[in-house]
């Protein structure tokens, strides 16, 4: 019983995956920029001659569209964290830490209003680097992110957008400085376009 409940799941998953697949008219894809706030989960920077958290961040989205007000697809960005300079028996190094969350998404564009709103679920990778020092890494987490916005359209196919993306990152990494969950804040402005 068990084993054909499972597959009757399996295949109306398949079955409806499909089904919303051949429904879409049309592929959207955006871009954004917009400047990271890391709310928590930053490093102690009482060690460091000058530490700053946050940065230029920017990503990317590709979807499914067709499917009525709701999209499908999936998420990018790159999310600078932290970087530190300091020194070390007199060489001085810079420390600099990021995530790359890749998340599947699903937005929401309300129908009488250009408001739209989504969310998404995946994983974010960490990278660090640095110079003057022997110190890089790389980690991954899992993710959750948030994001809601304005839109205008300028034809048909093309619009802009301004918003903001929330992303929790929700277990530590070993590419960065950062303990315990880290939640950032990024305002953000781009474009979309539907093909």
């Amino acid at each position: 019983m068990k084993k054909v409940f499972k597959k009757s799941m399996v295949i109306a998953v398949i079955s409806t995956a499909l089904f919303m697949t051949s429904q879409a008219s049309a592929i959207g894809v955006a871009a954004w920029g917009g400047y990271n706030m890391v709310l928590t989960g930053t490093a102690d920077c009482s060690a460091f001659s000058t530490c700053s958290t946050g940065g230029i961040a920017f990503g990317g989205d590709a979807y499914l569209s067709g499917l009525g007000p709701i999209q499908l697809g999936v998420a990018g960005a790159y999310l600078p964290l932290q970087k530190f300079d300091g020194t070390i028996s007199g060489q001085s190094f810079s420390l600099s830490s990021a995530m790359v969350p890749i998340l599947a998404v699903a937005r929401f564009d309300l129908p009488v209003i250009p408001i739209f709103l989504g969310g998404g679920v995946g994983y974010a990778f960490g990278i660090s680097s640095a110079s003057g020092a022997n110190v890089s890494g790389a980690g991954s987490s899992f993710a959750l992110g948030a994001f809601a916005g304005y839109t205008k359209s300028l034809i048909p196919l093309v619009s802009i957008e301004a918003g903001f993306r929330v992303h929790a990152i929700l277990a530590d990494t070993s590419a960065s400085a950062v303990s315990g969950a880290l939640i950032t804040l990024t305002p953000t402005i781009g474009a979309s376009l539907k093909f």
